[in-house]
């Protein structure tokens, strides 16, 4: 037996963890957690074999007013397990930064457990205490599961969220969550990549608490604007980014073709 539960209306943990009827929110890190299997694989293996994974990390110290000016809140990572073809293609739809390469499946587990390992600055030697949070988490605790990897036993990690649990105690329904982030017109590109779909699930969180609590939490109305104000932040734009990688693949194409038809690549000399 698990010593945590998905709470299937959510709403009352997340006004505690946020502060929003106390003075202060709870010191904790939320960390929205998407994982993509390869559906390529034969479906025997198929929830062992981890393709992406996306984690979005949002630190409730960033609530202590007076809130700063810029909305940059959600620290974003994103995982590619395999060759480096499919590295070089999938990292061009990440919004939120630069794609980490995981080389192999034998990597993964240490890579999840780490993501859940946050130094905490103020106390040295001590790790923060984490709510893991999905659309649907219960699918990815399971394909953790299938690799002897059970997340909601580690010992910083202090609760679990579900934004589809979360979207029918708010909006009366379940959504997928492109469903969920069309309906709350949150701005969304390249889903299925599950550095941006972390990202997402945690926008659509704090946007379903500012949707539901902005009538009645009056002493909150602050907070949950400030919510809505990083929930709707645009998205980076990364097509600068991807046409100087475009143009780098270009050059060494360009310098190895130029190598051939001089006879060979010199640099194996030096090897």
């Amino acid at each position: 037996m698990h010593r945590l539960r998905i709470p299937r209306t959510p709403l009352e943990q997340i006004i505690e963890i946020f502060g929003l009827e106390q003075q202060e929110p709870r010191d904790v890190i939320l960390v929205s957690l998407d994982l993509e299997v390869n559906k390529n694989r034969p479906s025997i293996d198929q929830w062992y074999a981890i393709s992406q994974i996306g984690v979005s990390y949002f630190d409730t110290r960033c609530l202590l007013q007076p809130y700063p000016a810029d909305h940059h809140h959600f620290a974003t990572r994103h995982f590619i397990v395999g060759g480096q073809r499919r590295f070089d293609h999938i990292r061009k739809k990440y919004h939120f930064g630069i794609s980490e390469h995981i080389s192999s499946q034998d990597h993964v587990n240490d890579v999840l457990r780490n993501i859940l390992l946050i130094p905490d600055e103020k106390t040295p030697g001590k790790f923060r205490d984490v709510i893991l949070l999905a659309h649907g988490i219960a699918s990815d605790l399971a394909t953790c599961r299938k690799r002897i990897l059970i997340l909601a036993d580690l010992a910083n990690v202090v609760g679990l969220l579900d934004t589809t649990y979360l979207s029918m105690e708010v909006l009366g329904l379940y959504f997928s969550l492109r469903s969920l982030l069309s309906l709350l017109g949150l701005p969304v590109k390249e889903m299925h990549n599950a550095g941006n779909d972390a990202n997402y699930t945690l926008r659509a969180l704090l946007l379903l608490c500012r949707y539901d609590l902005h009538p009645s939490l009056k002493k909150s109305v602050q907070t949950l604007e400030y919510f809505r104000s990083i929930a709707f932040e645009p998205l980076p734009d990364t097509t600068s980014r991807n046409a100087l990688w475009r143009s780098v693949k270009i050059r060494r194409a360009d310098k190895t073709l130029e190598a051939l038809n001089l006879g060979g690549l010199t640099f194996f000399d030096d090897i």
